[in-house]
């Protein structure tokens, strides 16, 4: 007598499809989470040399007011988000010299007149200025003193040659991490 096996595959193969359609999904969600990350990533350091090709500013002040708000599989959305804050006017490479404080915001080194650098208690150095207030009793040495400050981030970022080129490295870097990514996860 012959023992027939019986095996039907029909349920199986539905349940291994469903795990495969649901697999790739995760796979293209998590490739793309990634691929946007390091896309955004790429844009923070070209804006960086943009920026920094128009005003001779130090990297680590301009990576420190650019941020990165990242994607998630869930929420496939990247942000790179310069933030409104002025910059210091001691990361234009200050210098003392005789009556002021020499800068170099733009290739040619400018002397501003009337004022100082300084070192507060809290460690930050920075170029200040008498603000002509004065605290008790009109003593000279509790005298007030401002920060300076020049351009703000944002309106770096409102130059169209440095967001045309900015536009460009996103879009391509995307593709080119997006694809690297979707090989990555295949097993490819």
């Amino acid at each position: 007598m012959a023992a027939g096996i019986n095996v039907s595959v029909e349920e199986n193969l539905r349940s291994a499809v469903a795990r495969l359609e649901s697999r790739s999904k995760g796979v293209i969600a998590k490739s793309a989470a990634r691929a946007l990350n390091r896309a955004a990533t790429s844009v923070r350091s070209a804006a960086v040399k943009e920026i920094r090709k128009r005003y001779l500013i130090k990297p680590a002040a301009l990576r420190k007011q650019i941020k990165i708000v990242k994607a998630r599989a869930s929420r496939l959305t990247a942000e790179v988000v310069a933030t409104g804050r002025r910059i210091p006017l001691f990361a234009f490479s200050a210098r003392k010299v005789r009556g002021g404080v020499s800068v170099n915001v733009t290739g040619s080194r400018k002397i501003v007149r009337g004022v100082f650098l300084a070192t507060m208690p809290d460690g930050r150095r920075g170029v200040f200025e008498r603000t002509g207030e004065f605290g008790r009793r009109g003593n000279p040495r509790l005298e007030k003193i401002a920060e300076l400050f020049s351009l703000s981030i944002t309106q770096a970022f409102r130059q169209r040659s440095i967001l045309r080129a900015l536009r460009r490295v996103a879009s391509t870097r995307f593709i080119a991490e997006f694809e690297r990514e979707i090989r990555f996860r295949s097993g490819g």
